[in-house]
């Protein structure tokens, strides 16, 4: 963590706003007010106020000396046998269904979401459930990986780490997965250098052709992680009937398009498929701006208590009691936001209004904590739960960190990890496992 927290949140918020009206989007039966901005703002000073305030211990100076890598024996362990349960279990899904087709994938995870709105009972399987549950801990074993490990080992990371978020991807029909797992690794190997140089480990300064080959697997990955976005992205155009249909749906049922200021200019230039990707694609990264604004401002109904913003606890109610789920994302479906990604603010403010500064409040606390536990503590543990701070803060554009991309189960895995590493101080220097 190079950035601090209240700063790096400004900057994600920044760029987003840039990108909405720097591209030429424009709203179409959508209006953002001035009141929405000033709520916005609201919450994203407070969040900044949590951060800025320094812990106690952040007031003594960095220890002298490295820190010492943890010992991972028991949380390797730990994320083997988890891991290892949910790729039985997705592979077990996987066989029994349809999932080879983006478009069988893309309308079964449209019927969970209409399911969910009219309080019918779920069609998931027990292999799905338990996968969903499990699946998150392959996260945790990325940044293991990428942070501790002295030498890459692609075996592990393959197997431990992309197969099931790639499964996860495929079984679920959404993209989320893949691009939670992109940019945690990202921001691990940021970490990983932030770490070692923390631990006073040598650089190397050559490219070895075993590094090479490393980073030209790290690119392919990318490319075909790329290519799954686009194609996905094709498969909805081509099930409304071309590019040109999907963008007039896009107008009619998201309330956007792609028509604004310099648009005829972007499709001389890249053509009519590149914008529509373009369009897509950044649209699913701004939207939590105008639907959050829209909350901002024409929201009314019943807090809906944590069961919009956490997965986990929308599927349990859904179980408990149906109407009141119902009852709650109806309210959503009014204003035309049910389906869209709300913002971390946004979805905070539906679950419980104006007390929902508060949860903002400890969360800015949080990351300020752990930024210091990282730049100033002996326990390089917090180097393993640093990525996934960062990554909140970076996702705050679409969801809270415990709500995006099934967060809440991911954030127990961190903290099931956490529990089970050692660490082994600063005079007894331990190997991290699996070296």
């Amino acid at each position: 963590m190079r950035i601090h927290p209240a700063l790096l949140m400004v900057l994600v918020w920044t760029v987003c706003i840039a990108a909405f009206y720097l591209l030429p989007f424009q709203l179409v039966g959508r209006t953002m007010t001035t009141y929405g901005f000033l709520v916005l703002a609201l919450f994203i000073g407070t969040f900044c106020i949590g951060a800025l305030i320094r812990p106690r211990f952040a007031r003594i100076s960095v220890p002298s000396g490295p820190v010492t890598a943890p010992d991972l024996t028991w949380t390797d362990r730990v994320l083997m046998g988890v891991i290892g349960f949910a790729l039985i279990m997705m592979m077990i899904e996987f066989y029994n269904g349809e999932y080879l087709e983006l478009s069988d994938s893309y309308e079964s995870r449209s019927a969970r979401a209409q399911a969910l709105l009219y309080a019918q009972e779920s069609e998931s399987t027990i292999y799905f459930q338990l996968a969903f549950l499990t699946y998150p801990a392959a996260f945790v074993w990325l940044i293991r990986d990428i942070v501790f490990r002295p030498r890459f080992n692609v075996v592990t990371l393959g197997i431990f780490g992309l197969l099931p978020i790639t499964l996860a991807s495929l079984v679920m029909g959404g993209r989320g997965p893949l691009l939670y797992g992109l940019v945690i690794l990202m921001i691990g190997y940021g970490a990983r250098r932030a770490y070692r140089e923390r631990a006073a480990l040598p650089k190397r300064r050559r490219l070895t052709v075993r590094q090479f080959a490393i980073l030209a697997s790290g690119a392919v990955m990318m490319l075909v992680a790329m290519n799954y976005f686009v194609e996905v992205f094709i498969v909805r155009a081509s099930a409304a009937g071309g590019v040109d249909q999907m963008m007039m749906l896009a107008a009619i049922v998201w309330g956007v398009d792609f028509q604004g200021y310099g648009a005829n200019t972007v499709r001389a230039v890249i053509g009519d498929g590149n914008t529509y990707l373009i369009f897509v694609f950044i649209w699913y990264l701004v939207q939590g701006l105008v639907m959050s604004n829209i909350i901002f401002t024409d929201f009314s109904g019943d807090p809906s208590l944590g069961i919009y913003g956490i997965d986990l606890a929308s599927a349990v109610m859904r179980r408990v009691d149906g109407s009141f789920v119902a009852e709650r994302f109806t309210a959503l479906l009014d204003l035309n936001v049910y389906g869209f990604l709300p913002s971390a603010f946004g979805s905070v403010y539906v679950d419980f209004l104006w007390f929902g500064l508060l949860p903002i409040f400890a969360w800015g606390y949080f990351t300020s904590y752990t930024y210091w536990k990282v730049r100033s503590s002996d326990d390089a543990r917090w180097f393993l739960f640093a990525p996934l701070v960062t990554s909140g803060i970076v996702f705050s554009l679409i969801n809270t960190p415990i709500g995006f991309g099934n967060g809440f189960i991911i954030h127990i895995w961190f903290a099931v990890a956490l529990i089970f590493a050692r660490n082994p101080g600063a005079r007894r220097p331990a190997a991290p496992a699996l070296a």
